[in-house]
Order: C-alpha cells, then sequence, then structure tokens
C-alpha cells in the first residue's frame, strides 16, 4: 500500500528498506523469536525521520504491528507527520485495525482535505 501511495502522488522518500507493497506473503510469515526494535525505536532518540524508515524497513519486512508501534511514537508527538502517516495507515490496514483507520481517516479528511494522505486513509477504510 505504500508503493501505490507513492506511486500515486509521486511522493518519494529514501527509507533504506527493501521492497514496498504488501503481498500475501506478509499474513504466512511470522516474526522471528529474538527479532527486537532497533535502537531507532528508543523513546530516548526521538529522531522522526530515522524512526519513519525503521517503520517503512519493518512494515516491508512484513511486521505491521511492530511498524504501527514505531509510526505511533512519531504521531504521539507529532501528529501530523506526513512521512509517517501513509506508512501508520498501511500498518493499520494491515493489522485490520479498522475502528482506529476510521477514526483517523475521518480526522485527516476533516483537516486536511487537500492532502493526499487524508484520502489515501479514506481509501483504506473502504
Amino acid at each position: 500500500l505504500v508503493g501505490l501511495y507513492e506511486a500515486k502522488f509521486g511522493v518519494a522518500r529514501s527509507t533504506g528498506g527493501g521492497g514496498g507493497g504488501v503481498g500475501g506473503s506478509c499474513a504466512k510469515r511470522s516474526r522471528g523469536p529474538g527479532r527486537q526494535l532497533s535502537r531507532a525505536g528508543e523513546a530516548s532518540d526521538f529522531n522522526p525521520t530515522a524512526l519513519v524508515n525503521e517503520a517503512t524497513r519493518l512494515f516491508n519486512n512484513c511486521e505491521p504491528r511492530e511498524a504501527v508501534e514505531v509510526t505511533e511514537k512519531v504521531l504521539e508527538r507529532e501528529p501530523y507527520n506526513f512521512d509517517a502517516l501513509p506508512v501508520h495507515i498501511a500498518a493499520l490496514v494491515e493489522t485490520r485495525k479498522h475502528v482506529e483507520l476510521f477514526g483517523l481517516a475521518h480526522e485527516l479528511v476533516e483537516a486536511f482535505p487537500g492532502e493526499p494522505v487524508a484520502w489515501f486513509a479514506a481509501a483504506c477504510y473502504n
């Protein structure tokens, strides 16, 4: 979904991750037992760019729950971080957090009707 958003709206980020998008393979893969969030995910190092890159990497590695955890850290401090929102929205879709996605989509469309990410959220909910 993130790759689709980036292609549709011409948004590109250098995220240092692998390929983009969501495939059926994510549902079949599980998080390995000893894997933890990297240092970028720690609360003491608030660097939104690094956290968004970490969330994108996690999402691309079929770890949407962990990606949500990281994007939530960014959005707690910067609720309308337009770099974190596409990853957060895609991860909410993958984790089936429909209630959160519904609320976020309505909030974004109301606050930022001209921003593509608002309509991306609304489209992902429907």
